[in-house]
């Protein structure tokens, strides 16, 4: 009886023992990401351009690069630097994710924009003018006329739009507004984001995008007009969305 007793304490040691051994022999340390080079973000860089240089090294794999990606890419406040979040795991499913900030270039971005305002702005301030002119020389009723005008207008750039949207690639963003004409009084504050309905991508979030949003076109709110303001976005992959048109009316008070 005591040999039993005595062989079922050994083999319960036994088990305790390989159970404490498995416990110990189990992986659950994440790899580690480093980088070394210096690289600055600009529009449209795509994913491995955003790894060179990086690499994932696992205490028991060994190299695990082959597993690194961009979990995503976020441009921040200041626009002089961007948040990338790189991801990578061992065959253990050990996930390690690490933030890295540098610096990023608006420079292309900003030229562009430079050189399209002035044909934008060009062109909208001879209706604006060509409008004023008339609703000076004519009547109420003519005021009354040049609205239905602006009306069949906003719609003529509705159907743009919806045309350029139709025409963009799968995986090109979408944006929309909440509306195509504005109508405020002269000293009326103004934020032009607000009219900004939804921004979707494949790949982008909302909150990526909200920061890549662009707006072309001049306005004045302490003086009469009308303005247009062209919205667009281009997502981290250089993908440029369709161009959602906003009116914006300045309207004097004493007016009507």
């Amino acid at each position: 009886m005591k040999k039993l007793v005595t062989l079922a304490i050994i083999l319960c040691f036994a088990a305790g023992g390989g159970l404490v051994y498995l416990r110990v022999a189990e992986d659950h340390t994440a790899p580690e990401i480093s980088y070394s080079d210096t690289i600055v973000y600009s529009d449209g860089m795509t994913e491995e351009e955003l790894l060179e240089g990086v690499i994932a090294t696992d205490d028991e794999d060994g190299d695990v690069s082959d597993t690194l990606t961009v979990e995503r890419v976020v441009t921040n406040s200041d626009e002089a630097r961007a948040t990338v979040i790189y991801v990578a795991k061992d065959s253990h499913n050990n996930i390690a994710k690490v933030t890295r900030v540098i610096d990023y270039d608006m420079e292309e971005e900003t030229e562009t924009e430079e050189e399209t305002e002035p044909e934008t702005v060009t062109v909208k301030t001879s209706a604006v003018q060509s409008e004023a002119d008339t609703e000076t020389e004519d009547t109420d009723t003519d005021t009354t006329g040049m609205t239905d005008t602006m009306a069949q207008e906003s719609e003529s750039e509705t159907q743009v739009q919806t045309e350029s949207e139709e025409e963009l690639a799968e995986d090109a963003p979408r944006i929309t507004l909440k509306q195509t004409r504005v109508t405020i009084q002269i000293g009326d504050s103004f934020e032009p984001t607000d009219y900004v309905d939804s921004i979707t991508d494949d790949y982008d979030n909302k909150y990526t995008l909200w920061r890549r949003i662009q707006i072309e076109g001049n306005y004045d709110t302490s003086i009469a007009g009308i303005y247009q303001l062209v919205y667009y976005v281009t997502d981290t992959s250089g993908n440029s969305s369709n161009r959602a048109t906003l009116l914006l009316i300045v309207e004097d008070e004493d007016e009507g």
